[in-house]
């Protein structure tokens, strides 16, 4: 099974690593053959991935053909990948998703999915920002294209409020992929 795991701007981010590592766990322990690849927003590379353990595609990468009938890296992408995880959603990705735009790889691979195949994505954003009348419109919008939306949760956020908008627990992230991957098996 093909795994490509995007990674946008939320602090949430500094979470991908346990979250890869136990979902690993919990494939091997089902035996589920999995390949994952990793694709990022450039905030979300400086400032969370730097450390990673595994390549992560770029903005720049998209731009490394140069001439017609060279791959394309958004759409090479999106033709290996079984399952398209977004995790963690940020606010800024959400609405450029949702609007159609495409400015980074992470957005132009999310304006060329084939819905036919699972889209799941994580929002994950500050309780104001989550809590903005147009949030739930531009999750709704998604929704309706297919992608399926695991809502956030409510507790203390890194900006030291309470409130919703969190990443579920580690283990509650993996158990939402995994109902995805078993039906796929």
């Amino acid at each position: 099974m093909n795994i490509l795991f995007g990674i946008s701007g939320s602090i949430a981010a500094i979470k991908t690593n346990e979250i890869v590592e136990k979902l690993k766990d919990e494939c091997k322990l089902n035996n589920i053959l999995i390949d994952i690849r990793f694709v990022a927003t450039n905030i979300a590379y400086e400032k969370f991935l730097k450390d990673f353990n595994d390549k992560v595609y770029l903005d720049k990468d998209e731009w490394l053909w140069e001439k017609r009938g060279d791959d394309i890296l958004h759409i090479e992408l999106r033709k290996w990948a079984d399952i398209f995880i977004l995790c963690p959603l940020d606010a800024n990705t959400l609405a450029s998703i949702s609007n159609g735009l495409c400015p980074n790889l992470l957005t132009c691979i999310c304006r060329c999915w084939d819905f036919n195949k699972t889209c799941l994505v994580f929002p994950c954003m500050n309780t104001y920002m989550y809590n903005h009348p147009i949030t739930k419109q531009q999750l709704d919008i998604i929704s309706l294209w297919g992608m399926k939306v695991v809502n956030p949760i409510e507790k203390i956020l890194a900006c030291g409020e309470y409130g919703m908008g969190a990443l579920p627990h580690v283990e509650n992230v993996v158990f939402e992929i995994m109902k995805y991957i078993q039906d796929m098996k």
